[in-house]
């Protein structure tokens, strides 16, 4: 942890706080991506491993048509059946896909790395 409180890998350390966002949607978006990122990367996650997750949660975003806020159960069931029926993917793949997304999932709603926090100061503008 650093002097300042932040966690490495906390996506509060990717925007300045005070400072009003251009796109708010995007950059808390991209903050969240950079800051999962370095979490496992801290982790001594490959970063091809790394990379690979970051592609399967934009897909499923691109899909969603929602920022992870946003999303809900349903955006994960569409995006399952999708995955299987027109894609053809197998039940291995999806079950990594969705593993992705749950992993993100779970950086996100984890405490320490202040992404709630983040979301809700963004919400009050």
């Amino acid at each position: 942890m650093g002097g300042d409180g932040l966690v490495p890998g906390s996506a509060r350390l990717h925007l300045i706080d005070g400072l009003p966002l251009l796109r708010p949607d995007e950059q808390v978006f991209e903050a969240m991506i950079k800051g999962c990122r370095n979490q496992q990367l801290a982790r001594n996650l490959s970063p091809g491993y790394v990379d690979d997750q970051e592609r399967t949660v934009r897909a499923f975003t691109r899909h969603a048509d929602a920022m992870p806020w946003q999303w809900t159960p349903q955006h994960v069931d569409e995006w399952s059946a999708d995955l299987r029926a027109v894609h053809g993917c197998v039940r291995s793949t999806l079950r990594n896909y969705q593993g992705s997304v749950r992993q993100f999932c779970g950086f996100l709603t984890n405490p320490a790395y202040g992404c709630l926090r983040l979301e809700r100061r963004d919400a009050r503008r």
